[in-house]
């Protein structure tokens, strides 16, 4: 009885957009509900910058949905966007989606999927309207691309010690400066 009320109470599961990426790389307007409107979403977004975070989220967010309907749990799937701007714009655009979707969805419980950069300024506007019961970060794996830039760099801090036309400069001055910094300070 008591696992069967665990399941039915609802869930809202929560991807959020502060800066809005989504309306402005693919027209599409906030709040976006529902599981098949969140796959467009995502789809539309990783269409139009295949590089973009946010589309990463709401695709962690289908899959957390997905996870939670098999196991017999009573939940929504939401994407809500603030403003390019951030700040207090952007965190007045996200109460004022989220306080709709409450009145009309009345979840008791949210799961917040977050790409961790806003997370801080997000979770109080969230957390002040209903519990958040789970967070989880989606983090991007590295590309062929970030290891070629990491190949790059080394091949710069190499030249730059061992190679005495870059050193002089890239070690010699500030070699300098640190000695001079030691000396003023004795």
């Amino acid at each position: 009885s008591n696992k069967r009320k665990k399941k039915s109470s609802k869930v809202l599961i929560l991807c959020i957009d502060r800066d809005d990426d989504l309306g402005i790389k693919t027209t599409i307007k906030t709040p976006v509900i529902g599981l098949k409107s969140c796959q467009n979403a995502a789809i539309k977004l990783a269409m139009s910058d295949p590089e973009e975070a946010d589309a990463n989220t709401i695709f962690a967010a289908i899959s957390e949905y997905d996870k939670l309907i098999k196991e017999g749990y009573n939940c929504e799937i939401l994407v809500i966007s603030g403003d390019k701007a951030e700040g207090f714009k952007a965190d007045k655009k996200l109460a004022k989606e989220f306080n709709n979707v409450q009145k009309s969805y009345n979840p008791k419980e949210v799961f917040f999927i977050s790409d961790g950069v806003n997370e801080r300024e997000i979770k109080p506007i969230i957390e002040s309207r209903v519990p958040i019961v789970s967070i989880k970060r989606v983090v991007i794996k590295h590309s062929k691309s970030l290891e070629v830039s990491y190949a790059i760099f080394g091949r710069y801090l190499k030249s730059v010690v061992f190679e005495k036309k870059y050193s002089r400069y890239a070690l010699g001055v500030p070699g300098i400066l640190i000695l001079l910094y030691g000396f003023l300070t004795y």
